[in-house]
């Protein structure tokens, strides 16, 4: 194939050895220059709720004993709720994805739930939506 022999017809070395002068080798500074930090996004400040609806969902789960680490991050996990029931999604389903959602949310506020913790969160964002935000 070219590609074959390209690769075999390497030049021969100018000088066998005579030279001694430039390495080939890049320095080995510029490979290990460290990586820049992002800016986290928590640097922004929490949106006020935009609307009743907003409100009350966030009141009804705070009622309910659940505190989510952003009110935006809450209502997401609602609309992923209304979604869900319209669309008819398996009620097995949904539990274990809002369980999940409401897993991640209480990492973000460095919480750890339990399996007992996660299931009321769960039924908390799950029946705050259902009553609140689902209209």
């Amino acid at each position: 194939s070219a590609a074959a022999s390209a690769t075999t017809q390497a030049p021969a070395p100018e000088g066998h050895g005579d030279h001694t002068s430039t390495p080939s080798e890049a320095p080995e500074t510029s490979a290990t220059a460290p990586e820049q930090p992002q800016a986290a996004p928590e640097t922004t400040p929490q949106s006020a709720p935009a609307s009743d609806k907003d409100k009350a969902f966030l009141a009804e789960l705070k009622k309910q004993g659940v505190t989510p680490s952003r009110d935006d991050t809450a209502l997401q996990i609602a609309n992923y709720v209304c979604v869900a029931v319209k669309s008819k999604y398996p009620d097995d389903q949904l539990v274990s994805m809002v369980n999940a959602m409401a897993g991640s949310d209480a990492q973000a506020t460095g919480k750890n739930l339990s399996e007992a913790e996660l299931a009321t969160a769960g039924r908390a964002y799950i029946s705050a939506a259902k009553s609140t935000y689902c209209r």
